[in-house]
């Protein structure tokens, strides 16, 4: 968890490519001293596929809108993997 920060909201959503955790940090701006608190939220998506390969993602605007969470679910559900041939 990145500093001055805390767990707002922990999700499990379904993508087309695996599950995901979907974690909502409230963030702070500025230093400790500062007293700035909550000033805006990061999303954390941390992805699996097949229960093995694990994906994480992170996405912040320095707001707290819930249209940038939607933006970044809209992001995670356009997700795909194309395997190499050998």
């Amino acid at each position: 968890m990145p500093n001055h920060s805390s767990i707002e909201r922990e999700e499990a959503i379904d993508l087309p490519i695996g599950k995901c955790q979907l974690i909502t940090l409230d963030a702070d701006n500025g230093p400790a001293a500062s007293g700035l608190t909550g000033t805006h939220n990061v999303y954390y998506a941390i992805i699996s596929v097949n229960e093995e390969v694990i994906y994480m993602f992170n996405l912040t605007w320095n707001d707290k809108a819930e249209e940038t969470k939607d933006l970044f679910i809209g992001l995670l559900n356009k997700l795909s993997l194309k395997v190499a041939s050998k």
